[in-house]
C-alpha cells in the first residue's frame, strides 16, 4: 500500500477548515516527495526514529497543525536542531512567503537538509549550522530542555519574538517551567497554549 495514501484523510480529520484542507492537499505531492526522501535517507543515516506511517502525522500534520496558528503574524521562523525538518521542511513547504532557517549541526543531518532544499525547491529556506542573529519565532524539537534552550539562545546572543517550543506532555510541561521559574524566568514568559506552546518574552 502507498505509504501516502492515508494523507487526505488525516488531512480532513485534522482540519476542519475547508479551505485549510484544500490548500494543504494542492501541496500533496511535495510532502509525498519529502516522505520519499526520508525513507531513501533513511537506509543509510539515522534521521529520524519515525516509521513512514508515523511520519506522515508527526512530520507532516502536525508541524502544520501547531505552526499555522501563527504564520498570520510571523515572517521569520528558526528551528534548531532541525535534523529530519521538523517542523521546517513541511513549514518552508505550505508557507513559501515566510522565511525558514533550518539549523543543524550534524554534517550528515546538515547534507540531507541541503538535499530537501534543492530537491524540493524550496528558495525560502536557509540551511546553516549556525542560527541567524534574528528571528519572529524560534522553535525546537527534541533538542533539549526548555531550561537549557532558553539558555542556549541566550549565551549566543540569538533575539527572537517568540518561542514555540514542544513538550512532550503536560507533567513535562509543568516540571520545565518550573526549572525555568527557578532560573527567574518566569517573568518573562506567558503560556499561550496546551501540548506545543507559543511562549513570548
Amino acid at each position: 500500500m502507498d505509504n501516502f495514501s492515508n494523507f487526505k484523510q488525516l488531512v480532513i480529520q485534522n482540519f476542519t477548515n475547508k479551505d485549510l484542507q484544500q490548500q494543504i492537499l494542492s501541496k500533496k505531492e511535495l510532502f509525498k516527495k519529502y516522505l520519499d526522501f526520508i525513507i531513501k535517507w533513511k537506509q543509510h543515516i539515522n534521521i529520524t526514529g519515525f516509521d513512514e506511517k508515523k511520519f506522515i502525522y508527526n512530520g507532516i500534520i502536525e508541524p502544520l497543525l501547531i505552526l499555522n496558528k501563527f504564520t498570520s503574524f510571523s515572517d521569520s521562523i528558526t528551528d534548531i536542531g532541525s535534523g529530519a525538518g521538523i517542523p521546517s521542511i513541511s513549514l518552508s513547504i505550505f508557507h513559501p512567503d515566510i522565511k525558514v532557517f533550518a539549523v543543524e549541526i550534524n554534517k550528515k543531518r546538515l547534507s540531507f537538509l541541503n538535499y530537501l532544499k534543492f530537491n524540493l525547491a524550496l528558495e525560502n529556506l536557509t540551511v546553516s549550522d549556525s542560527p541567524p542573529e534574528y528571528s519572529k519565532f524560534v522553535t525546537s524539537r527534541a533538542f533539549m530542555s526548555f531550561e537549557k534552550f532558553i539558555i542556549f539562545l541566550k549565551e549566543r546572543g540569538i533575539n527572537y519574538d517568540y518561542i514555540l517550543f514542544y513538550f512532550k506532555d503536560k507533567v513535562a510541561y509543568s516540571d520545565e517551567l518550573k526549572e525555568v521559574t527557578s532560573l527567574s524566568y518566569n517573568s518573562y514568559y506567558q503560556v499561550i497554549f496546551e501540548k506545543s506552546h507559543q511562549i513570548r518574552k
